[in-house]
């Protein structure tokens, strides 16, 4: 068997964040795997359920902080230039908890993930940025999300009378 990597089929740039997942599919317990939904609840409740409820992915109780601190950090970099360290931590603190809960509830590690922080097969590395962030285009950004916006507000119920109706009619 034949295997490539992406970085040498495809040499990309340098991205700040990257993501690594030890997968070891020998030795996994079938008991733990079809109890894992289970097993899952308290993380989902905390950061979220992510694999099994896409549909109803919400962010849990950390992430509603997270996104909560993500708009309080948007004013403090349009104001000041710079991302508060604290919250920044926090976000990142967030980050490491979601993917390694992700990866469990996903099947991609069969131990049992950490609450907090603590050594895991799955792991997100995000690098520090180094210069101060332009505050004029971070002010912009949400006049940049305006066409999205609008061309969702017109994909969306076109979807929803393409997807529907045809389960309504006998």
């Amino acid at each position: 068997m034949t295997t490539t990597t992406l970085e040498h089929d495809y040499p990309l740039p340098e991205y700040p964040v990257s993501v690594s997942i030890e997968f070891a599919p020998e030795g996994r317990n079938r008991l733990t795997t079809f109890a894992r939904p289970i097993l899952s609840i308290p993380h989902m409740i905390l950061v979220g359920p992510g694999a099994w409820f896409h549909r109803l992915d919400s962010a849990g109780l950390l992430g509603a902080a997270a996104y909560v601190l993500a708009i309080v950090n948007w004013f403090a970099i349009v104001v000041t230039g710079k991302s508060m360290i604290s919250i920044r931590d926090f976000q990142l603190y967030y980050q490491r908890w979601r993917t390694r809960a992700l990866a469990y509830m996903a099947l991609f590690v069969d131990a049992y993930p950490p609450f907090g922080d603590a050594p895991y097969p799955a792991a997100i590395a995000v690098i520090e940025p180094g210069v101060a962030r332009d505050r004029v285009t971070v002010a912009a950004r949400p006049i940049l999300v305006l066409p999205h916006v609008v061309i969702l507000f017109v994909l969306v119920p076109a979807w929803a009378v393409a997807t529907f109706p045809p389960f309504g009619f006998d």
